[in-house]
């Protein structure tokens, strides 16, 4: 492999890769072929592989090239080939161009977006190569332009020459860490499309991710010192470099992108990020995310909650059977909760059809201290399922063991989420570095109402208003990085929060992101795991929220954002009302009618989890 230095490109094997004592984050540890290293693979009397003094060194991924026997023969071809006319430039693309600077290969399925047919279609499986092209405009050999170029080979046949502007944002996918969306523009004719790249490994996404932004810094330092030379200025020195980041000489650091605008109006809590119109309750259009997805694919069927199951499957706590609307009847008489139901549906995403269903939920009853517990958690990333699924098992009985519990249930509910998501950072098995999931639990006990929040799922009650009008009441507050108190804690801690703006003049939704990396990109500001997200400034803290139900009140509805996302609290209210106390009907109904809007706004369906608790 190759370690591209400040001053120097070292190359050398690789003999270590993971985290270290020395500094946080991963590291790639490299035994170089020639004595131009550090250390002999120890760092502060911590060995992590071993080899000649002055051989070794660590150096982040970012600034790490691999290479391999097929690539140098391939470029050795390239060379070779570069005057022979009758070769197609699809198979030798590398020969077409001039590169600046380093270039990236990495295997890749490469999917477009079909704007006619409002879905994504698969161009192939193929290898990647992303670089810097010098681009000439007319016969004039001085007259060039350098190009973030995009190149996809599939057995020597060209399937995608684009080049990418230095101002576009890589969009994470929906559910995954392993895949990029952005736009591109063809090199035969300025045509803009929008790409989506699904790589094999997560650190292959974080390596492209990487590349991408120096391969952005190299366009622009070129620009620079072509505009320099016109104007007859002198060339500036290099950049300074931090914390041990080495980068290509005279690049400096990516900058920060700009914050994002402020929108016109103030938001209420009631209409969260969503800038819903009382008057009319209509959903202001927001772009959720560029996903990927491909032909259409059936989902799977709704699935039932209740108290001795949940979204996954797994076994909860026996409670009698429910009723032939789906309800179940609470056994306790001294809470105002008479019954509640929940369901749970996967979505789909056309390219995986075998997607997972990210979602979780539980509905208990504790007789001791005569209260019901609700949850509902949207795991998000590679292996979110696996987070929800671990906080929505073993959260319920950390809550009823815990001390407080009887006296203040908040203490309860707090110490008990925090408790399980130390217990998961620690889990080898579950990866959080990129993976988490929301919670929203509640606690009814009498006629208190106490409500734990962390991310983006919600809560709201439905009161009756003096014209006997159901209303909705918003409990819990998505937890939006755009939010200036949650903004102000992620600049403070080092992160940035930025939203693309993109062609069409949609925004996509505020996003958190480390200050020199174009990662996590997640689109909450607290959530439960997220390892690397935590060094930008997210907490998993809960939000809590402690409320007597009124007499008015009719039923509470909690949910993830997959219920949210395109419809208002009004129209959940509304939804359910028209239901007339038929909970299983009322799910259904939402769940149909919040599939038929993402589906006009999106290629992709996200998982959708509801409880309804009837007073």
């Amino acid at each position: 492999m190759r370690v591209i230095g400040r001053y120097a490109v070292h190359e050398g094997t690789c003999k270590y890769f993971g985290t270290t004592l020395f500094r946080e984050g991963y590291w790639v540890g490299v035994e170089l072929d020639q004595p131009n290293g550090k250390n002999d693979g120890s760092v502060e009397g911590t060995r992590y592989f071993s080899c000649r003094p002055k051989y070794g060194l660590f150096a982040r991924a970012q600034v790490v090239e691999v290479l391999s026997q097929q690539r140098y023969a391939q470029q050795h071809r390239v060379q070779n080939m570069q005057r022979v006319k009758q070769r197609q430039p699809a198979q030798q693309p590398a020969a077409k161009t001039p590169a600046l600077g380093t270039q990236l290969q990495v295997l890749a399925s490469i999917f477009r977006f079909e704007k006619t047919k409002n879905e994504w279609s698969e161009i192939g499986d193929g290898r990647v190569n992303l670089f810097v092209s010098l681009r000439q405009r007319s016969s004039s050999i001085t007259d060039v332009t350098p190009l973030v170029t995009l190149q996809g080979t599939q057995n020597k046949v060209a399937m995608v020459n684009h080049f990418v502007e230095v101002e576009t944002k890589l969009e994470p996918n929906v559910g995954s860490d392993r895949a990029w969306v952005f736009r591109a523009k063809t090199l035969q004719d300025d045509k803009g499309e929008v790409l989506a790249l699904q790589f094999q490994t997560p650190k292959d996404a974080m390596d492209f991710s990487s590349h991408f932004a120096r391969c952005c810094q190299t366009v622009r330092h070129y620009k620079l010192k072509s505009n320099m030379k016109l104007t007859g200025k002198e060339d500036p020195p290099p950049a300074p470099q931090s914390n041990g980041l080495t980068r290509t000489k005279g690049i400096p650091p990516p900058p920060p992108p700009p914050p994002p605008e402020e929108e016109a109006g103030a938001v209420n809590a009631a209409s969260h990020q969503h800038a819903v119109s009382k008057g009319n309750s209509v959903v202001q259009k927001q772009r959720r995310r560029l996903s990927i997805a491909g032909s259409d694919v059936k989902a799977d069927g709704v699935v039932r909650r209740s108290s001795t199951s949940n979204p996954n499957g797994n076994k909860m706590d026996t409670r009698k059977s429910s009723n032939l609307d789906g309800h179940f009847e609470a056994s306790t008489n001294s809470t105002v909760i008479k019954s509640y139901i929940g369901m749970s549906k996967k979505g789909y995403a056309p390219y995986n059809i075998k997607k997972e269903n990210q979602d979780a939920c539980f509905m208990h009853e504790d007789p001791r201290s005569q209260s019901i517990l609700l949850g509902v958690f949207d795991g998000h990333g590679e292996h979110g399922h696996r987070v929800s699924r671990y906080i929505e098992r073993n959260v319920p009985a950390a809550i009823f063991k815990h001390p407080s519990w009887a006296t203040s249930p908040k203490t309860a509910i707090t110490d008990a989420l925090l408790s399980k998501e130390r217990d998961i950072l620690q889990n080898r098995s579950i990866n959080t570095s990129l993976s988490g999931t929301t919670a929203v639990v509640a606690a009814i006990r009498q006629n208190v109402l106490t409500v734990a929040n962390i991310g983006d799922s919600r809560l709201i009650l439905a009161l009756r208003n003096d014209k006997n009008r159901l209303k909705p009441c918003s409990v819990t507050e998505d937890h939006k990085p755009d939010l200036p108190s949650e903004q102000k804690r992620i600049e403070k801690c080092g992160g940035r929060v930025w939203a693309m703006t993109y062609d069409d003049g949609v925004d996509g939704p505020a996003r958190v992101w480390l200050k020199d990396q174009e990662l996590p990109g997640l689109a909450m500001s607290r959530s439960i795991g997220d390892e690397v997200a935590k060094r930008a400034g997210v907490i998993s803290d809960p939000e809590i929220f402690e409320y007597e139900i009124p007499e008015q009140a009719a039923f509470l509805c909690m949910a993830t954002d997959g219920l949210w996302e395109f419809m208002s609290d009004d129209d959940v209210v509304h939804f359910i009302e028209k239901a007339n106390g038929n909970g299983k009907l009322a799910i259904e109904t939402l769940m149909k009618e919040s599939e038929r809007r993402w589906k006009n706004e999106e290629p992709v369906v996200d998982d959708t989890t509801i409880v309804i608790a009837y007073f």
